[in-house]
C-alpha cells in the first residue's frame, strides 16, 4: 500500500481549522515550521491567529482535565510554537501584540507553569518557548520588558520550585534553559524590578532563597556529578557536565546579583548575605567562569549590606570571624570587610565594631589579617571602604605597621589598574588621603619614611593632586622648624619639588570649590613656611629648580595661571563657601606677595595677587 504524500502547509492549516485537537496535524505543522521560508511566509503569518487560538484552547483543555493521552498533543502544539518563534521577530512580535487571542495564550502558559501537576515535559517545552524571546539582537529588551510586565517572573519561580527541589538536584541539567531565561529576564529588567519593591520585593526574596539553596546543593553535590558509574563515560562527557554546571551556577549567581540591587529589602530573613559568601568558598577552581561567579556573589553581599535596613549583628560577627580563619577566599574576606564598612555609619557603630573585633582577636591582629589578604582581583580593593570608616588616629599606626603588604598587595594593583576601575580607585584614594591626615598631619609621623609608596601613587595616576596637597601639608607640619627647601637627600629633594610644583599648578578639578579650598590651604602653609624662614625665590633656584628658566616654567607661570583661575572663581555668585574661599585667597596672596615681591620675573604674578588681596 502506497504511503500518501505529506500534506502541504495549506492542507495542514486547513486540517487544524477543521480538527483543532488532532496530534498528527500539529506534528505536521511543526515539521513545516522548521523551514524558515515557511514560518515567515504570508500563509503562516495570516494563520497566526488560528495557531494561537487553537494552541490556547488545547492548553486550557489539558489543564482542565490532565488526561495523560493529551500530553502528546500538547507537546506537538508547544513544538509548533517553538519552531514558529525561531529566528522570526515578526512572529515573536505577534505573540506580544494586540490580537485578541494573545492574552488567553499567555494566561494558559502561566497556568501551566504554576501548576505542580502539569507534565514536566510540557513545562520544559514552555521554557524553550520563553527562551526564543532572548535570541533577538533588535527586540530582546522589548520582549523581556513585556514578559515581566505580563507577570512571568513568579510562574517561572513556581515551575522551578515545584519541579527542581534540592532533593532532585541530579536532574538539574534538565533546567538549564530555565536558569538561562530567568537570568536574562531579570538582567534586562534590572532597573525595573528594584524600582518597584512592593510589587517585586516578595518574589525577589523567594527567588533568591530558592536559587541560593539550589546553588549550594549543586556545589555540595559535585562529587555525585563527577562520578563515573560505568566505563562508557568519556573525558568529554565529564568536561561537558563541568561546563554545564559552571553555566548553571553562573546564571544563578547573575540572577541573584540582579535581584539584590533594591535600595532597601529585607534579605536577612533568608540569611542571603552569609549564604552568598559561603557559596564563594565552594566554587571549584576548574570552573571556567569561577572569577565571574565569585564577582557576582561578591556584589550580592555588598548590595545587601549597603541597604538602609542592614542591621544584622549576625552578619557583623560572621564577617569578623572570617579574619580569624587561616584559609579564606580573598573575595570572602573583601566582602566581609565591605559588610563591616557599610555597617559603620556613626560613632556608636564604630565603637561597637571595634569592641567586637577586640573581643574576637584584637584590633592589631585584625589589621594584620586584613593586609595579609592575598588580593587576586582589583575589585577586592573595595575592601578599603572598611578602613575609610574604621580608621582613626589611634589605630592608624596599625596600617603603617603593615606597610609592605599595603604597598605590594593593594597599592601596586590598584594604581596599575586604576584607570579601568575608577570606582575602586576612588575608594582607594579616599583611604590614602584619610591615612595621610590621621597618621601624618595629626600623628606627625614622617612621610619621607614611606616615600616609595607616595611616589608610586603620584607617578601612576593623573588624579593624585589632592593626595599631593595633603602630603605637602604633612611635610610642612612635621618639619615646621625647617624650611621645606632643605630636604636632607637628593631623593627627598625631588619628592618635595614634585609636591611644590603640583601645589602651584592649576588643579585638575579647577571648577570645584573643594579643590580650590584644599589647594589654598596647602599654598598657605607652604608660603608661610618659606617666608617665616626667610626663604626666597633665589633659594628655590639653589635647592630645587637649578636655574631661573626652570623656576619660571615649573613654578612662576603655572602659579600665575592658577591665580587667574582663582580670580575668575572669586567672581562667581557669592555663597558661604565663596566667603571662605575669599578669606583664604587673601591670606595666600598676601604671603605670596611677600615671597615674590623682589623677584623680577614675577611682577605679573604679584600684580594679580595684589588685585585679589585688595578686594
Amino acid at each position: 500500500m502506497a504511503i500518501p504524500p505529506p500534506m502541504s502547509i495549506t492542507e495542514v492549516l486547513s486540517s487544524i481549522r477543521q480538527h483543532p485537537h488532532n496530534t498528527e496535524h500539529f506534528q505536521a505543522l511543526g515539521n513545516h515550521l522548521r523551514e524558515e521560508h515557511i514560518r515567515t511566509s504570508c500563509e503562516v503569518t495570516d494563520s497566526l491567529p488560528l495557531i494561537v487560538e487553537t494552541s490556547s484552547a488545547n492548553l486550557a483543555s489539558y489543564l482542565l482535565h490532565k488526561h495523560q493521552h493529551q500530553v502528546p498533543l500538547i507537546l506537538e502544539v508547544t513544538r509548533c510554537i517553538v519552531n514558529l518563534l525561531a529566528d522570526s521577530d515578526d512572529n515573536r512580535l505577534f505573540f506580544q501584540g494586540a490580537n485578541h487571542h494573545v492574552p488567553q495564550f499567555w494566561i494558559q502558559i502561566k497556568h501551566c507553569l504554576n501548576d505542580p501537576g502539569a507534565d514536566p515535559s510540557i513545562n520544559k517545552r514552555i521554557v524553550i518557548i520563553l527562551g526564543q524571546f532572548i535570541h533577538s539582537d533588535t527586540y530582546k529588551q522589548k520582549y523581556l520588558l513585556w514578559l515581566l510586565e505580563h507577570h512571568l517572573l513568579e510562574p517561572l519561580y513556581l515551575y522551578l520550585n515545584h519541579n527542581l527541589p534540592p532533593t532532585k538536584i541530579s536532574e538539574v541539567f534538565n533546567f538549564q534553559h530555565a536558569f538561562e531565561f530567568l537570568k536574562e529576564l531579570v538582567d534586562v529588567n534590572a532597573t525595573t524590578i528594584p524600582s518597584k519593591p512592593d510589587e517585586y520585593g516578595p518574589i525577589a526574596v523567594k527567588l533568591v532563597d530558592y536559587l541560593l539553596s539550589i546553588a549550594s546543593t549543586i556545589l555540595d553535590s559535585l562529587q555525585k556529578f563527577n562520578l563515573i558509574e560505568d566505563n562508557e563515560e568519556t573525558e568529554d562527557d565529564e568536561e561537558l557536565d563541568l561546563f554545564d554546571l559552571d553555566e548553571i551556577i553562573l546564571n544563578i549567581a547573575g540572577t541573584v546579583s540582579f535581584l539584590t540591587t533594591f535600595e532597601d529589602l529585607d534579605f536577612s530573613s533568608i540569611d542571603a548575605n552569609q549564604r552568598s559568601l559561603k557559596l564563594i568558598g565552594k566554587i571549584p577552581d576548574n570552573f571556567p567562569n569561577k572569577t565571574h561567579i565569585k564577582r557576582k556573589l561578591f556584589a550580592v553581599s555588598g548590595c545587601i549590606s549597603s541597604m538602609k535596613s542592614f542591621d544584622s549583628t549576625k552578619d557583623i560577627k560572621a564577617s569578623i570571624e572570617y579574619f580569624t580563619q587561616v584559609t579564606v577566599d580573598p573575595y570572602v574576606l573583601a566582602a566581609s570587610a565591605i559588610n563591616l564598612g557599610n555597617y559603620i555609619t556613626n560613632k556608636d557603630r564604630l565603637k561597637e565594631v571595634v569592641d567586637m573585633i577586640e573581643d574576637e582577636l584584637s584590633l592589631e591582629a585584625f589589621y594584620r589579617a586584613f593586609f595579609d589578604m592575598h588580593v587576586n582581583d582589583v575589585i577586592q580593593i573595595q575592601s578599603l571602604h572598611l578602613l575609610n570608616n574604621l580608621l582613626t588616629s589611634s589605630n592608624a599606626p596599625y596600617v603603617l605597621a603593615n606597610y609592605e603588604c599595603l604597598f605590594s598587595r593593594f597599592v601596586k594593583i590598584i594604581v596599575d589598574n586604576g584607570k579601568y576601575y575608577q570606582d575602586v580607585y576612588q575608594i582607594f584614594q579616599k583611604f590614602v588621603n584619610k591615612l595621610i591626615r590621621l597618621a601624618f598631619i595629626t600623628n606627625q609621623d614622617n612621610i619621607l619614611d614611606f616615600k616609595d609608596l607616595w611616589n608610586y601613587i603620584i607617578d601612576g595616576s593623573d588624579e593624585s593632586a589632592d593626595t599631593q596637597y595633603l602630603l605637602l601639608q604633612a611635610y610642612v607640619s612635621v618639619f615646621k622648624d625647617s624650611p621645606i627647601t632643605t630636604a636632607n637627600t637628593p631623593d627627598n629633594t625631588q619628592f618635595i619639588k614634585k609636591l611644590i610644583t603640583t601645589a602651584v599648578s592649576v588643579p585638575p578639578k579647577a571648577s570645584q570649590l573643594d579643590g580650590f579650598l584644599e589647594k589654598l590651604k596647602t599654598l598657605g602653609m607652604m608660603y608661610h613656611n618659606l617666608t617665616s624662614h626667610k626663604v626666597g625665590p633665589q633659594d628655590l633656584i639653589e635647592y630645587l629648580y637649578l636655574d631661573k628658566q626652570t623656576l619660571k616654567a615649573q613654578l612662576v607661570d603655572p602659579y600665575k595661571e592658577f591665580l587667574v583661575q582663582l580670580r575668575e572663581q572669586l567672581a562667581q555668585p557669592q555663597t558661604l563657601q565663596h566667603e571662605i574661599l575669599k578669606n583664604n585667597s587673601k591670606f595666600v596672596c598676601a604671603t605670596s606677595i611677600t615671597f615674590w615681591s623682589d623677584y623680577n620675573d614675577a611682577d605679573e604674578l604679584v600684580q594679580i595677587c595684589t588685585n585679589i588681596a585688595s578686594k
